[in-house]
C-alpha cells in the first residue's frame, strides 16, 4: 500500500474525513487535499510526522510501502527491550512529563550508582 492508500484506510477506520484529519493533525486541509490532486512526493517530513501522530501510526508505516501493519513500531534496541519500553512510555508523556523523565535519568547517571561499568580501553582509548 502506498501513502494515499494508507491515509484512506486509516481515515476510513477512524471514521474521519480530510477535514477532520486536518483539524486533528494541524496540517492545512489544502495540503492534505493536495496529496490527492498533485501527489505527495515532495511532502515535508514534519507534515507526515504530524499526520502519523494524529492517526496514531508510526512514520515508518506511512512512508514505507512495504510496511502494511498499521501497528508496526520501529524498535530502538534489538538487544535491550527495556530501552524500547522506556521509549514507549516516554511517547505517552506530555512535555512536562518528558522533562521530568530527562531530569530523573540525568540524576541517576550523575549519582554514579546506576552506571554500567566502564569499558576497559587501551592506551589509545580505542577499546582494544
Amino acid at each position: 500500500m502506498n501513502f494515499l492508500e494508507k491515509l484512506d484506510y486509516m481515515m476510513d477506520k477512524m471514521s474521519i474525513n480530510k477535514s477532520k484529519l486536518s483539524a486533528m493533525s494541524g496540517v492545512p486541509y489544502t495540503t492534505i487535499d493536495g496529496f490527492y490532486k498533485k501527489g505527495y512526493a515532495n511532502t515535508k517530513m514534519s507534515t507526515i510526522r504530524k499526520i502519523a501522530a494524529a492517526l496514531d501510526v508510526s512514520l515508518d508505516y506511512l512512508i514505507d510501502d512495504n510496511i502494511t501493519d498499521e501497528y508496526f513500531r520501529f524498535t530502538i534496541s534489538d538487544t535491550d527491550p527495556q530501552i524500547d519500553e522506556l521509549v514507549r512510555n516516554a511517547e505517552q508523556l506530555n512535555a512536562q512529563g518528558k522533562q521530568k523523565l530527562v531530569d530523573y535519568s540525568d540524576d541517576l547517571v550523575a549519582s554514579g550508582k546506576y552506571q554500567k561499568a566502564p569499558l576497559h580501553t587501551g592506551e589509545d582509548g580505542s577499546g582494544a
